[in-house]
């Protein structure tokens, strides 16, 4: 999705993101899990996936699944 606030836009905001697994986090004892992609719209650097990665990690998050395209 590319409107709204899910879907793969949400990695433009990863702070966000972050603050919704560390709500998830803190009242389930399974692990939060996150799905993302390798980049939106034009953007498709490691740096850009590094970053959004390691602001939900820090977060809770301990599982990433990639899906490996851009979402754009």
């Amino acid at each position: 999705m590319q409107r709204g606030a899910f879907g793969a836009c949400l990695m433009a905001e990863p702070r966000l993101v972050a603050d919704c697994v560390k709500a998830m986090v803190d009242v389930v004892a399974v692990p939060v899990t996150v799905k993302h992609r390798i980049g939106i719209d034009k953007t498709e650097s490691y740096a850009f996936v590094r970053d959004f990665v390691g602001t939900v990690a820090e977060a809770g998050c301990d599982v990433f699944m990639v899906h490996a395209r851009n979402a754009g």
